[in-house]
């Protein structure tokens, strides 16, 4: 007689077939639900999120569909466990650094955070020494963006597109102009 319920390692194969199926979904809203939930304040003009949020929920989902192959392929032993389990522990760690990272633009201030940094950054508008404006007129394959510079001698790029829209944009103008903020604005070539 045949055994009708397969072996269980066959599980894996599954799990790990369905989230390689799901995962562009996954990296692409993922982030965005997350930033949106946790970050989210209804003075907030914009919550803006770096490509690094999207690239180590990638890392993520490919860290756990790596662990499942392993215990699918390998068979379930002792090391193969030991091995998924630590590549978990490295997805689940990955997603906690995407998790963390995001920039929030309000009418007073500026709060940023980079990934696996505890504290985030809190600037006002008055604390913006200079703005450069990296512009795409002649070059319609670059998106513009800004890169402000703070007192403290950080910096903060911010790409337009997406979730910062011409909208955002016009409100950072015009707060920046308002506050007599240098900006320059380059043509990126």
């Amino acid at each position: 007689m045949l055994n009708n319920r397969g072996e269980p390692r066959h599980i894996f194969m599954v799990l790990s077939i369905c989230l390689v199926v799901f995962s562009p979904l996954l990296i692409l809203f993922g982030p965005l639900v997350v930033g949106e939930t946790i970050y989210f304040e209804r003075s907030n003009w914009v919550i803006y999120l770096p490509r690094i949020n999207f690239i180590l929920v990638g890392l993520s989902i490919l860290a756990l569909v790596l662990g499942m192959v392993v215990l699918w392929l390998k068979h379930i032993k002792p090391i193969t466990i030991a091995i998924a389990l630590l590549l978990t522990v490295a997805s689940g760690g990955l997603f906690y650094g995407a998790s963390l990272s995001f920039t929030s633009l309000t009418d007073d201030n500026i709060t940023h955070r980079l990934p696996f940094d505890k504290e985030k950054q809190t600037y006002s508008w008055a604390d913006v020494q200079s703005v450069q404006y990296f512009d795409n007129q002649d070059n319609f394959d670059l998106k513009p963006y800004y890169v402000i510079y703070f007192q403290d001698n950080n910096q903060l790029k911010l790409v337009q597109g997406g979730i910062l829209d011409v909208q955002t944009k016009i409100r950072i103008d015009q707060k920046l102009r308002s506050l007599k903020t240098p900006v320059e604005v380059i043509q990126q070539k």
